[in-house]
């Protein structure tokens, strides 16, 4: 049983790992797919296909599709209440990577509605998702934690080597 319990541990905090450590890679790049760092990548506008306002969530949610050399594409952005009531009476237009037409942003949309900031916020999580499972990795009492899973002890490894 506790090499089950064993196994089932090390490999939650190694899966916790990977997961974070995936999403915040994934986040950096698209924060720079949106030119947070520098203008590597140009974009262009577009008309909408589709576009709808989902109020029943918090922060609002605005899908749209728009359509790039005969392809159509589709995305999302979370805005503030007072940003999507704002949109909602007026055409909107879409700006597309040119290099990747499948990440995209509604243009006029700054602060803290915008696809930048949104990317800060989740690597910022990420990161912090990481950091954690990784000082548990580092510093915890692996022993004990598996003990008290696998044998209903409460002995840490420290005090025994106290006595």
């Amino acid at each position: 049983m506790e090499k089950i319990i064993r196994f089932i541990y090390k490999s939650a905090l190694y899966l916790w790992l990977f997961i974070c450590g995936t999403f915040f890679i994934y986040y950096y790049f698209l924060y720079i797919a949106h030119n947070g760092i520098v203008d590597i990548f140009s974009y262009a506008p577009t008309s909408v296909i589709d576009f709808s306002i989902d109020f029943k969530q918090q922060p609002v949610t605005i899908n749209y599709s728009y359509k790039v050399n005969q392809k159509k594409y589709s995305g999302a952005q979370e805005v503030a209440v007072e940003v999507a009531e704002e949109i909602q009476n007026t055409e909107i237009t879409i700006l597309y990577n040119k290099t990747f037409p499948m990440i995209s942003e509604i243009k006029d949309i700054s602060g803290n509605s915008s696809k930048l900031n949104e990317c800060i916020w989740k690597m910022g999580l990420t990161f912090i998702g990481f950091l954690f499972a990784f000082l548990i990795l580092k510093f915890a009492d692996h022993e004990k934690w598996i003990g008290v899973y696998a044998r209903g002890e409460y002995k840490s490894r420290k005090q025994g080597e106290q006595k």
